[in-house]
């Protein structure tokens, strides 16, 4: 993979957060701030790599980071007394991202979430 496309993409994220966490660091979130640190961890790792090199890895890596993040997702919202509607809607939108991402998460996730459904609705 050539590195100029993804270390673009990284650093235009990057900015727009340093640049929001200038003018009003009160605006920044928890999560934007873990972000804004995760992307420099990435520019310095990419600054370390060659022109070209092998992606492969580096996704397997993210892949296995979504998979967890979605579980936990799934499992927070599971945890909250959510109404029917909203655990449908967050059911749905899951779905969309197993399709999209058939690894983002264990089909388990989903079962879980059709379970909840179905206990609400009786």
């Amino acid at each position: 993979m050539d590195k100029s496309g993804f270390a673009a993409f990284v650093n235009k994220k990057g900015v727009k957060i340093h640049d929001k966490l200038r003018a009003d660091p009160a605006s920044i979130s928890k999560r934007e701030g873990e972000l804004l640190s995760e992307l420099l961890d990435l520019m310095n790792f990419l600054d370390e790599k060659e022109t070209f090199f092998d992606f492969e890895p580096i996704l397997h890596q993210y892949m296995i980071s979504l998979n967890a993040y979605y579980s936990k997702w799934v499992l927070s919202v599971l945890k909250k007394k959510v109404k029917l509607p909203a655990l449908q809607k967050f059911a749905e939108d899951m779905k969309v991202v197993h399709d999209h991402f058939v690894n983002s998460f264990s089909e388990s996730r989903l079962r879980y979430l059709r379970i909840a459904i179905y206990k609400k609705t009786k």
